[in-house]
């Protein structure tokens, strides 16, 4: 026990110094809210929804034309009556070329032109009082419809007219975008490897119905046509370093189907889900959360190669126990211990893992159904 809590708290610390240097941390749950009405923005302060890890207040699909400019107004207004969420904050701004992303973009940072970088906000539990700067972390802006990059420096140059010289040095706004056609599949590698200044790239998030729609595929349940796609955007993703969020499961009040998609977006790489309904959040987060049991097998890893070093070693065999074989345990696999024990940290998950013996069912196996 006094290794297993000495590794833990090792690893907890190397996570945050990750966190400090990268801005990166774990991404589940991103739960769209529409900007249509202020009774949706309202509830968005209701802890049900408050408990999603990021909120994207939508300003886009979820509005019709006809009130584009009130949404914003709306959003602006709640964001100045509400200037410290519970949760990371993200807006989903109208497409280039669609006429309302200069509007929206000058609204937005009407309110936050000279904050801090949101990197340096953690989402993973409430603000307190004492955590509060002079003024609120920069928001999050998912793109929508990004076919190549150039679609990216234009935000960026909007941005940056946006805010102005008030913008504090050094402090950059972060981007996700939205995969939604053929063109922007092919061009992916491209547009997760975009620099431009003030701006970082943090992430890329697949809008499946839109693909669909853009290639001609049939849905189908078992989501096979699908695959190709989803695993092109996690590799783009990871070749960068930046997020991967899946596609909305559209049937929100069905929670097998939920479950499924949670799981085989886990395994194939993805961060996190995005969501349409409140309910969802749970699911979608124990989904993309380390269980017990690999918090538990990750740590033996990292205890065994620890004692298989001592020994000059670089593999060793770790017992599955219950008369099972034994697994070759190597370098590959270490990395990827290390990789769940720091999510658990920042998680909040050390004490329950600390606590408990037993293994539990909640989350994938990392090796498959």
């Amino acid at each position: 026990m006094v290794s297993f809590t000495r590794i833990l708290f090792h690893q907890r610390s190397q996570a945050l110094s990750t966190i400090k240097a990268t801005g990166i941390r774990p991404l589940r749950s991103l739960l769209y809210v529409p900007c249509s009405s202020p009774k949706f923005l309202a509830k968005s302060l209701e802890e049900n929804v408050a408990s999603s890890d990021t909120i994207i207040y939508d300003l886009e699909d979820s509005v019709p034309i006809s009130r584009k400019k009130e949404a914003r107004e709306d959003l602006v207004s709640f964001l100045k009556a509400n200037p410290y969420l519970k949760t990371r904050l993200a807006v989903r701004i109208n497409a280039v070329g669609s006429g309302f992303e200069e509007d929206d973009l000058a609204s937005i940072f009407s309110i936050f032109p000279s904050s801090p970088s949101s990197s340096n906000f953690t989402p993973l539990s409430p603000l307190k009082p004492e955590d509060h700067s002079s003024t609120p972390p920069l928001p999050v802006i998912v793109i929508p419809k990004v076919d190549h990059p150039a679609h990216l420096s234009k935000v960026a140059s909007l941005i940056k007219e946006a805010r102005g010289r008030s913008a504090e040095v050094g402090s950059r706004v972060p981007l996700i975008a939205s995969v939604e056609s053929a063109e922007s599949l092919w061009n992916v590698g491209d547009i997760a490897g975009w620099r431009g200044e003030g701006c970082q790239m943090s992430g890329l998030l697949f809008a499946a119905e839109d693909f669909c729609a853009s290639t001609s595929i049939l849905r189908s349940p078992s989501r096979v046509e699908l695959l190709y796609a989803r695993s092109r955007i996690v590799m783009a993703a990871k070749a960068f370093n930046i997020a991967a969020v899946d596609m909305v499961c559209i049937n929100y009040k069905d929670e097998n189907v939920l479950k499924e998609e949670c799981e085989e977006g886990r395994r194939l790489g993805f961060d996190g889900k995005q969501a349409i309904h409140p309910a969802q959040i749970s699911r979608i987060q124990s989904s993309f959360s380390p269980s017990l049991s690999e918090i538990h097998r990750a740590t033996r890893i990292l205890e065994g190669m620890e004692a298989a070093e001592l020994e000059n070693k670089g593999a060793f065999g770790l017992d599955l126990g219950g008369g099972k074989a034994i697994e070759m345990i190597d370098e590959p696999m270490v990395k990827a211990a290390k990789r769940v024990v720091q999510v658990a940290n920042l998680l909040g998950m050390t004490d329950k893992a600390l606590s408990s013996t037993t293994d539990t069912d909640e989350g994938p196996s990392p090796h498959g159904p």
